[in-house]
Formats: C-alpha cells, structure tokens, sequence
C-alpha cells in the first residue's frame, strides 16, 4: 500500500499540478493525505474540487484548527498515512510519472533501505526547465554518478542535510520512529533521514524524479540557483556562512541529545566537542585572535566528521583569515 503526505498553505497556484501529477503516477497511490495549515486562498477548495473529480484516488482532505507550522504539519501529515511505504509531497512540485513505481521498486529489491531520496530537476513559476539547470540536480556534497544508489552515513548529515522531503519516501517502520522521536527542534526531513542514516538505512539514489520548483514563496529556497561557481566560493569563504554552518551543526547536536533517540552517544559527544570547538575558533579569527589548532583535538575530530570538500573550504577560510 503507498501513501502521500502533502502539506498545504495557500498554495492555490501550484498545488493543482503537483495533485495531478500524483494522480499520473504509473503505480496508483492508494491515498493521498493533505494537511492544509489554515490557508486563506482558494486551495482547499481546488482540492475538494480535485476529490469529487478523481473520487477513485482517496484524497483525504483535512482542516488544521490553527496554524501548525511546516514541521508540525508534516508530522500529523505522515501520521494519517497507513502506508507500507509514505512518500512526502509539497504543494508546489510536479512528479515525473515513474516516480513511485522506480523508488518502491528499489526499495523492494534493497531490503536494507528504510528511507530513499531521489535527485530532480529544476523548474520556474511556469513549469518550464530553467536554463542551465535541465540536468540531473541534487544538493549532496559527496562524490556520486548518475543513477548511483548510495548509502549515506549519519556523520555526514550531522553538520548539513542534503535531502529535501519532497525527495523522500519511508517505508512504515521509519514511519513509527519519525513520530517516536519527533521533535520541533529539528526541520522534520533532516530529522528522517538522520534517524535512518544512524540505523544505516538512508540511501541516496542519484535518479532525477521530480521537478523542484523555484518561485518567489519557497518556504525553504535554493540558495546557489543562478550564480556563478565563483560566487558561491566566494560566499563560501566569509564568517558568516562558515559561523552559521558551524551553529547549524551545533544546535541539531542538541537537539538529537533532547531527542532520546539510542544514538552513539560516545560518537555525538565527540561531534559535540568539535562543533563547539569550530563555533569558538571561528569567533576567534573574527576577533582577530588565534588558537593554536595543534593544541586541540579538534583537527582529529574535524575529519571523521566533515567532508573532503568541507574540510577543504575550512582550511582556505582559516588561511585566509
């Protein structure tokens, strides 16, 4: 049995297209769940006009009293869901027609994998391909090729998450301990696919599988869209990237801590120390000062956890400060 999770606030505009493409799916989905977080347009009705037209799909519509917020609303979403396997939705996006039936069909044939993410493709307000960005995108750091199934490694989503939730499907074990271990602290994917990764069943694979559309209300944009390599690097180099990279990493480590999650706890501390001890040399070169990293294990820690093209970015940052 496949679900869909599909959250919805005021998404008149797009939220048609995405539906329909769900519909077109060549594996039918056996419900489709749609939390709607207090909209004030004209997308619940949309959907309501959707249900009596495609009265075979069992769209679920269903009201929120008040406004929960994305986090919240994607956990009452995947909590309606009786699914073997919970695919996750936003309003906005449109799906390639093989969608479910290829991730179902790898998830069958790895009995290992607990939670799998695609790659997509890049589209504008019009549903048209942007230029230059037609190719297979991702937003994952490591090395990958095409159509690589990859395991990902709990370290590696501790500093970063590289998987947006539309990218996501779980299987119904996952499910229980997504809403087990819920926490608000924590954007509910990243929460998912660190869950997964720390009980090795986070896999990566590198198949462009929906368009990701880019439009003035993203709640959560792509940042690097449209610039120039150059730029990026650039951008990559000042404290106030680096800083909040490094207390992104921080506050998701406390987090897992409040989680009760059964983590490797020797293994969080020791991520622990080198996030807190990066925070403080970072605000240290922004003051002018310098610690001695020779002193510290910081550099030992800094390597389990980082990688190489992070690793990379930091030691030209600190060259250059």
């Amino acid at each position: 049995m496949i679900s869909v999770a599909m959250t919805t606030y005021n998404g008149e505009k797009f939220v048609q297209e995405q539906i329909i493409s769900i519909i077109n799916q060549t594996k039918k989905v056996d419900e489709i769940i749609i939390c709607d977080d207090c909209s004030t347009d004209h997308t619940t009705e949309i959907i309501q006009s959707l249900q009596n037209q495609y009265k075979d799909f069992n769209i679920k519509l269903y009201f929120n009293e008040k406004n929960l917020g994305y986090r919240e609303n994607f956990k009452k979403a995947i909590s309606l869901c009786t699914g073997d396997y919970i695919f996750l939705s936003d309003q906005d996006d449109i799906w390639k027609e093989k969608k479910i039936e290829e991730m179902t069909k790898k998830m069958q044939m790895n009995a290992n994998i607990e939670v799998l993410a695609s790659s997509f493709t890049y589209i504008d307000e019009n549903s048209t391909l942007l230029k230059g960005e037609e190719k297979n995108n991702t937003l994952y750091l490591g090395n990958i090729v095409d159509k690589q199934l990859k395991p990902i490694k709990f370290e590696e989503l501790l500093v970063h998450n590289y998987f947006q939730g539309c990218t996501l499907v779980m299987n119904k074990a996952m499910k229980e301990i997504f809403l087990t271990y819920f926490t608000n602290q924590i954007p509910h994917d990243w929460l998912i696919v660190i869950l997964s990764a720390a009980r090795q069943s986070m896999y990566f694979w590198n198949s462009p599988l929906s368009y990701y559309r880019i439009h003035s209300n993203n709640t959560i944009g792509v940042d690097n869209l449209g610039k120039s390599k150059f730029s990026i690097l650039k951008e990559k180099f000042t404290y106030t990237f680096r800083s909040k990279y490094a207390r992104d990493g921080l506050n998701l480590i406390n987090a897992l801590y409040d989680s009760q999650f059964p983590f490797d706890v020797d293994r969080i501390q020791t991520m622990k120390e080198c996030e807190e001890f990066f925070n403080a040399y970072l605000v240290s070169l922004q003051e002018g000062k310098m610690i001695d990293l020779n002193n510290t294990s910081y550099r030992k820690y800094y390597y389990m956890f980082r990688t190489k093209n992070g690793v990379l970015v930091d030691r030209i940052y600190c060259l250059l400060h």
